[in-house]
């Protein structure tokens, strides 16, 4: 398996580029709807935090985002941002610390983890006003 240092993948929202600030703010309730788990710790685990943050993203250097951490079976970092991209809206999200040749275990968190946060953008990216349509852009790996 090709060493990847992290994973990726983006939604294009057609007509809806004035959207980013309303988007990230539905995308933050919808993860922290969903508890994804931060340690696993039934007993003490009320889910990853969801910090608001700014990223350098093209031509601008305050887009804002959204970072997350899950430590449940090694260290894997988050970052969902949005930005405007013509009269269109462009949300990522990435994804570090990936365990791709680390064992089952690690891996399964890892695509937990990532279906959790995917499903959360998606979800969000529905409530949006207006029915805007949404393409998603995936990251290809060169062969």
């Amino acid at each position: 398996m090709a060493e990847r240092p992290e994973y990726w993948v983006a939604w294009l929202v057609n007509g809806a580029g004035k959207h980013a600030g309303e988007a990230l703010n539905l995308i933050e309730t919808e993860i922290n709807n969903r508890q994804i788990p931060e340690v696993g710790n039934r007993e003490r685990d009320e889910g990853i935090s969801v910090k608001k943050s700014t990223v350098n993203m093209w031509w601008r250097s305050s887009t804002p985002a959204l970072k997350m951490k899950s430590r449940m079976d090694g260290d894997v970092e988050a970052e969902i941002a949005a930005q405007d991209y013509g009269s269109s809206l462009y949300v990522y999200l990435m994804i570090k610390g990936v365990k791709w040749d680390e064992g089952w275990a690690k891996r399964m968190h890892f695509q937990a983890f990532r279906w959790s946060l995917n499903s959360a953008v998606e979800d969000a990216l529905d409530r949006l006003p207006d029915n805007p349509t949404v393409s998603i852009i995936k990251d290809i790996p060169e062969q």
